[in-house]
């Protein structure tokens, strides 16, 4: 589910992207597997997980996720700072797309 989430937020990108990093909320064998097969091997970028990111020579950085959940708990629930957020790329999901995706991973 992981990896069609990805996928269906980049499909639309991929020779823009030179490298995908993704959290640690999923086995990275997997997702990198499942990718590979969705992407059908047209990608030129490598597939890491934000460990490896961090451990990568002179990296001492945190994810931009938690960049942004620093900012959004510094501000709080303000109603005011909240229009000020940034703007989520959102997809489209139904059962039968999921399925569809389920079914071609096999």
């Amino acid at each position: 589910m992981y990896a069609i989430c990805i996928y269906l937020l980049i499909r639309d990108r991929l020779f823009d992207i030179e490298r995908l990093i993704t959290c640690n909320d999923e086995n990275i064998a997997l997702v990198k597997a499942y990718l590979e097969r969705l992407l059908e091997n047209k990608h030129r970028f490598s597939i890491i997980n934000i460990t490896e990111f961090r451990e990568s020579p002179g990296r001492n950085t945190k994810s931009f996720a938690d960049n942004y959940s620093k900012r959004y708990r510094r501000r709080g629930l303000n109603k005011i700072r909240r229009q000020d957020g940034i703007e989520l790329q959102m997809v489209e999901l139904s059962f039968p797309l999921i399925q569809g995706y389920w079914l071609l991973l096999g």
